[in-house]
């Protein structure tokens, strides 16, 4: 965030901000980069599942898109503090859609904090 992020600038900057992130990410060898990231732990999720035998698949894929994207964006391995982040990013997400409501107890109010 800042300044000079993609959220802060209009026109002209914005395209070209735009067009570092979007190339940084979905270009053929940007996209090789991320695969091979993301294949390995992929492949020790799905066996993880297989051995479970039941699971909660919606959250299961949120927690490893959440370790994957908490790996490529700030190169943090899967541990207490991801663990963390990934909780108040989901309050915060619940505040997004909830009433503005800032009383404890109620989903603003936890986003609010």
């Amino acid at each position: 965030m800042g300044r000079t992020s993609m959220v802060a600038v209009h026109g002209k900057a914005h395209t070209r901000v735009r067009s570092f992130v979007t190339n940084a990410i979905n270009r053929p060898e940007a996209l090789n980069r991320i695969a091979a990231h993301v294949q390995p732990r992929m492949v020790i999720a799905l066996q993880s599942w297989a051995q479970s035998g039941k699971i909660n698949a919606r959250f299961e894929t949120q927690k490893l898109t959440f370790d994957n994207i908490g790996k490529l964006f700030m190169s943090m391995e899967p541990g207490p503090l991801l663990q963390s982040m990934d909780k108040l990013y989901q309050a915060l997400l619940l505040g997004v859609r909830a009433y503005p409501i800032n009383i404890p107890g109620f989903a603003y109010h936890r986003a609010l904090q």
